[in-house]
């Protein structure tokens, strides 16, 4: 699981992962 697809993040649950990690780091 160290290389993970790039379709991966076109998951909706992975999305929203995605999207609260990178607000996280951006605030």
């Amino acid at each position: 699981m160290t290389e993970l697809p790039d379709n991966i993040l076109h998951l909706p649950q992975y999305q929203v992962l995605g999207c609260k990690s990178t607000d996280d780091e951006m605030h």
